[in-house]
C-alpha cells in the first residue's frame, strides 16, 4: 500500500464514528486511493533508488497540494480582475506565497527530507539560492516601492510639516521594509512575533506582512485627507459590490493559505485551526450579547469623539459616507458579509491564535486608514472585543458579529 496519508502528518484522531461510509463513498474513495497509489508509483520510479518511501510519499502529498493552489489562485486572480479588483488579486498572489512557504516548513520537517536536501541539492546551488532569495524578496520590494510613492506623494502635495514628515516616513519605512528581505532581520522580527527561537519560514512571512502594515500606517494617516479627496474625485464607486466580492475572496483564500490547508492540514483541519465550527445555541446568545456590546461601544466612543473632538467626529463621519451612503440594500448586506466572512477568517481565524489578542487587534486597526486615529482607535477597540467574543466563542460567531454590526453602521450612514 502507499505509504502516503491523507490526513495531515500530525493528526492521530480516529475518524467520525458519525460519518458511516455510503456505497457511493466507498466507491469514490477506493478510485481516489487507486489513482494516488498509482501515482506514488509512478513518482517511486522517478525518484533515486536511494529516496525513502516516507520521503516521496510527502513529496506526492505536496506536490498534489500546490498543483491544487496553483489552479485554485490562477481561478481566483482571474475572478478578482474580472471584477475590477486588483486589491483581491493581490490579495491572491500573498496567498500563493503562504502557501509555498507552508509547503517547505511541511518538507523540512520531515527528516528524510533535510538528509535528503543535504544530500542531492547544496544550499550553494545556483539556481536554488536565487528561487530562495526571490521568493524572500517578494513582498520587501512591493512594499518599499509602495512606500517610496506615498513619499514622493506627499512631497508633490504641499510643503507644509505635515507633508514633510509624512515624506521622510515614507522613505525611512521603505528602507527597513527593504531589510526584510534579509533573513537576519526577518527572522529577528519573526523571534519577536511569535516569541519563537527558530521561525519558520511561514512565520517570517508572516512578520513581513505585519511589519510593512505597521510601518505603512503612519505615512498613510498622515496623508489621509490627501486620499480621501484623490478617492472622491473619482468617477467611479469607492465601494461596489463586485469589489468587495472579490476582496472577500482574496482574503478568505489568504487565511486558508496561511494555516497549509491540503499541505500541512486537510479541510476539517483548516477549519478547526481557523474556528469555523458550527455554532450552538449558547453561540448565538454570545453572539447577541457581541453584537450589543460592540455597537454600545461604538456609540460610546462616537458620544465621545462628538463632544471632545467634533472636528474628527466630523471627518470620521465623512469617511462612512464615502464608503456606504449610495449603497443600495444588496450592496450593503454584501458589504456587512464579506467583511465580516473575509477579515474576520484572515485577522480573528489565522492571526490571533499565534499573534495574540493585542496584536491582531493593532493590525487590524491598522487597514481602517481612512479614518482619524481617533476613528481607528475606536476600530481597535471592537477589534479587542471581536477578538475576545472569538476567543469565547468561535470565529465563526465573530463572524456574524462583524457582519450584522457593518449592515447597521452602513444603514444608519445612509
Amino acid at each position: 500500500m502507499c505509504p502516503y496519508a491523507a490526513r495531515d502528518m500530525d493528526q492521530n484522531q480516529p475518524p467520525n464514528a458519525d460519518d458511516s461510509p455510503t456505497p457511493a463513498s466507498l466507491t469514490s474513495a477506493s478510485a481516489d486511493a487507486e489513482a494516488l497509489e498509482q501515482e506514488f508509483i509512478e513518482l517511486r520510479a522517478a525518484a533515486s533508488p536511494e529516496t525513502p518511501p516516507e520521503l516521496v510519499a510527502l513529496m506526492l502529498r505536496l506536490r498534489r497540494g500546490l498543483f491544487g493552489w496553483l489552479l485554485a489562485l490562477i481561478g481566483a486572480s482571474a475572478f478578482s480582475l474580472l471584477l475590477g479588483s486588483a486589491e483581491g488579486a493581490l490579495l491572491c498572489a500573498v496567498a500563493g506565497l503562504f502557501a509555498l512557504a507552508q509547503a517547505t516548513d511541511a518538507a523540512a520537517a520531515a527528516p528524510a527530507y533535510r538528509d535528503w536536501v543535504h544530500a542531492t541539492l547544496p544550499r550553494t546551488q545556483l539556481l536554488g539560492a536565487m528561487f530562495r532569495g526571490l521568493v524572500r524578496s517578494i513582498l520587501p520590494l512591493f512594499g518599499s516601492l509602495m512606500l517610496l510613492g506615498m513619499a514622493a506623494f506627499a512631497a508633490q502635495s504641499g510643503p507644509s510639516l505635515r507633508h514633510r514628515v509624512a515624506a521622510a516616513c515614507g522613505a525611512g519605512a521603505a528602507l527597513l521594509v527593504l531589510t526584510l528581505a534579509a533573513r537576519p532581520v526577518a527572522n529577528a522580527v519573526a523571534r519577536w512575533l511569535f516569541h519563537t527561537q527558530i521561525p519558520t519560514r511561514t512565520e517570517r512571512l508572516t512578520a513581513r506582512v505585519a511589519a510593512i502594515a505597521l510601518l505603512a500606517f503612519p505615512a498613510l494617516a498622515l496623508m489621509r485627507p490627501e486620499m480621501l479627496e484623490t478617492l472622491a474625485a473619482q468617477d467611479s464607486p469607492l465601494v461596489t459590490p463586485q469589489g468587495l466580492v472579490a476582496q472577500m475572496f482574496g482574503l478568505i483564500t489568504l487565511g486558508l493559505a496561511g494555516v497549509g490547508l491540503f499541505l500541512k492540514r486537510d479541510w476539517r483541519q483548516s477549519r478547526e485551526r481557523l474556528g469555523l465550527t458550527a455554532m450552538t445555541a449558547q453561540h448565538w446568545v454570545w453572539a447577541a450579547v457581541g453584537l450589543a456590546a460592540v455597537a454600545g461601544l461604538n456609540a460610546g466612543m462616537e458620544w465621545i469623539e462628538l463632544h471632545q473632538f467634533p472636528a474628527l467626529a466630523v471627518e470620521d463621519a465623512k469617511a462612512t459616507q464615502m464608503i456606504a451612503a449610495h449603497l443600495s440594500l444588496s450592496a450593503t448586506i454584501v458589504l456587512g458579509i464579506s467583511a465580516g466572512v473575509g477579515e474576520e477568517i484572515t485577522v480573528r481565524g489565522a492571526l490571533q491564535p499565534r499573534l495574540g489578542l493585542v496584536l491582531s487587534s493593532l493590525l487590524f486597526a491598522s487597514g481602517h486608514v481612512q479614518y482619524t486615529w481617533f476613528g481607528v482607535l475606536t476600530v481597535g477597540l471592537l477589534g479587542v472585543s471581536l477578538g475576545l467574543l472569538r476567543q469565547k466563542t468561535n470565529t465563526t460567531t465573530a463572524m456574524v458579529v462583524h457582519g450584522l454590526y457593518d449592515i447597521l453602521a452602513a444603514f444608519s450612514a445612509q
